[in-house]
């Protein structure tokens, strides 16, 4: 009997070891799962699951909701709900919180009906559906821009016994801007009781959201002062909301405005709404042509709107803290001087340091401007990207005194008309002559394209034409090859070898496709590429990009128009640092926010300005052009 009881007793002390030691696996397993999840290692999390269950230590509710936890957090909302489906299949006991994790992976699939279901489902098994996973099916219409149904339901809440929180305020708002319904949004901010009054920037973010998406600058900027007011953080975001308004809508002035007054600290009560146009007339219109030097400036009206909604001279006074001359300028491209006659005339005690590499161009603009005096214009020789040397061989500021001294910059890269009609500068494939394409060729040093053709490998100069050209790179090399070739030593010779080479491409060749699209010679990208070259046009823009953070004063403003996407693009990325990376819904702000840092503030529009349909018709030479604007901060 006591052999027998002996070995009983060892049998029912090895069957408790052993679920000791399965529910101590079954523990960790979990707690496992819960890291892997929090890396949103989903499958690992699902194979870990698997690998407990081959132990034979049988999840329970926690494990299964850890491994649901991990799908939801990796955007799996398939898997997640097949293991809701296999709790329920095995019999596990399901509480609210499992439910919470589904809705919440439905949610953010946007599967609106799918959450209401689960809502559905967890009622019928007794179980208290709570604020958070009502507000997850209000996040779900309001991402599948169901923005009606998402207020219907957050205003129906306190109806249900539940208390409407501040992710409930968030939600309904991040439907109504997704949907540009910023009457609706500004009612969801001010008009329910149950909500109280506003009090935390992330709601204020999504309705500021909405007025923006609509392009409703006035409300939006309302609710700006109305932050400050109450003390709210209005930061880089809230600020780039209301800046964006003004650009969908075209009022750049207004947006440069409020650029310049978050970049200087201003206070808002200085901004005064949308500019009018110069002496009732826009600048376009009061242009002047020069004999000689016929050119249409491009985007004229919107240049003089952005430097002079910036009110110049105040920024000056800012930055020395006593009045002087009026402030300074510098035209990196004076050409025909058109944007600077117009900021002459609209800004009193403007100077203007006027660069251009073409002799011909300063002779024209001298004559031009020669009614404001010396006072006011400076014209220099010389490349803009050599900018601080030539702005102190201005005479207008003193060595060691350059850095902050300048309260704009402006720079208009295209190339002018008289260089494009002129056959004997070599730059329009339009007009026979020699394969020059020169923007200063007094200058010795800089050699004209037919000497590239001439000295340049084959393999090299492809390169030069898919980088600066954008032509697909097998297309480079054969166009390459031809001119090498060749060596032409005329625009015409040279444009007849890359029309040939577009002939003789297959139908389905990208180049071929497009200039065929676009109506465009098919010269036109590799001559872009030659002249780029010659000029050594993207070295000189990456020096004026470097040097105008350091001579720019705070509230200076920097406006680049470009002509071709490789411009575009380092310009673009040049401010990406400091522009508006904007969030779709207020929990993505943080993560805006800490993009936001840099010397500029963007004032433009992620898109930057492009022109409007009446100048297109005056001047179809403007189609490619946009404006990029900043303000220093």
């Amino acid at each position: 009997g006591g052999d027998g009881l002996g070995a009983n007793g060892a049998s029912g002390g090895s069957s408790g070891s052993r679920a000791s030691a399965l529910a101590s696996g079954l523990i960790e397993g979990t707690s496992e799962i819960a890291a892997l999840g929090r890396r949103r290692q989903w499958q690992e999390a699902l194979t870990l699951l698997r690998e407990l269950e081959g132990r034979s230590a049988e999840p329970i509710a926690v494990t299964y909701t850890a491994a649901m936890g991990a799908c939801e957090k990796a955007g799996e909302w398939q898997a997640t709900l097949a293991l809701l489906v296999e709790m329920q299949g095995r019999g596990v006991e399901i509480n609210m919180v499992s439910y919470n994790v589904v809705t919440s992976a439905c949610a953010q699939a946007g599967l609106g009906d799918g959450v209401q279901r689960l809502l559905r489902e967890a009622r019928e098994a007794f179980l208290e559906v709570s604020i958070k996973a009502q507000n997850m099916l209000i996040s779900a219409h309001a991402r599948s821009s169901a923005w009606d149904e998402a207020l219907r339901l957050a205003a129906t809440l306190a109806a249900t016994g539940l208390e409407p929180d501040l992710f409930t305020r968030s939600m309904a708002l991040s439907g109504c801007e997704r949907a540009r319904e910023w009457q609706h949004a500004l009612g969801v901010l001010w008009g329910s009781a149950a909500w109280g009054p506003p009090s935390e920037d992330v709601a204020f973010n999504a309705a500021l959201g909405a007025c923006g998406n609509a392009g409703k600058w006035r409300s939006a900027l309302r609710l700006l002062w109305d932050m400050s007011s109450r003390g709210l953080p209005t930061n880089f975001i809230a600020w780039g909301v209301v800046i964006d308004s003004c650009e969908r809508v075209r009022d750049l002035a207004a947006g440069v405005r409020l650029a310049s007054a978050f970049a200087t600290g201003r206070s808002m009560s200085a901004f005064s709404g949308p500019s009018s146009e110069v002496d009732g007339e826009s600048a376009a219109a009061q242009a002047k042509e020069v004999p000689g030097f016929q050119h249409t400036s491009v985007l004229l009206d919107e240049v003089v709107e952005a430097f002079g909604a910036a009110d110049l001279p105040g920024a000056l006074r800012v930055a020395s803290g006593r009045q002087q001359l009026g402030p300074i300028l510098v035209d990196c491209t004076l050409g025909g001087a058109g944007h600077t006659e117009a900021l002459l005339e609209r800004i009193p005690g403007l100077r203007v340091v006027g660069l251009d590499r073409d002799p011909s161009a300063l002779e024209a603009a001298g004559r031009r401007l020669a009614r404001f005096g010396k006072e006011r214009v400076r014209l220099v020789h010389g490349d803009f990207g050599d900018m601080r040397e030539l702005l102190l061989g201005s005479g207008l500021v003193a060595p060691g005194e350059e850095e902050g001294s300048l309260a704009g910059i402006l720079a208009d890269l295209g190339v002018s008309s008289p260089q494009l009609d002129r056959a004997e500068r070599g730059f329009s494939f339009r007009v026979d002559g020699p394969l020059d394409m020169r923007m200063d060729p007094s200058n010795d040093k800089v050699k004209p394209a037919s000497w590239y053709l001439a000295n340049m490998e084959a393999d090299e100069l492809a390169r030069c034409i898919a980088e600066f050209g954008g032509e697909p790179e097998p297309f480079a090399q054969a166009v390459a090859r031809r001119l090498v070739e060749a060596r032409p030593q005329t625009t015409a010779a040279a444009a007849a070898l890359v029309a040939a080479c577009h002939e003789e491409a297959s139908p389905t060749d990208d180049a071929a496709a497009e200039a065929e699209e676009r109506s465009i010679h098919p010269a036109t990208k590799t001559f872009q590429a030659l002249r780029i070259l010659v000029n050594g046009e993207m070295d000189s823009l990456r020096s004026l990009l470097d040097v105008s953070a350091r001579l720019l004063m705070p509230g200076g403003v920097l406006s680049i128009i470009s002509f071709h996407g490789l411009e575009d693009d380092l310009v673009r990325r040049t401010f990406a640092g400091t522009s508006r990376l904007l969030p779709s819904a207020a929990s993505d702000l943080s993560e805006a926010s800490r993009r936001s840092q840099g010397p500029f503030v963007a004032a433009g529009g992620r898109e930057g300005l492009r022109p409007g349909p009446e100048e297109l018709a005056r001047n179809p030479r403007s189609r490619s052009a946009r404006l990029r604007v900043a303000v220093r901060r």
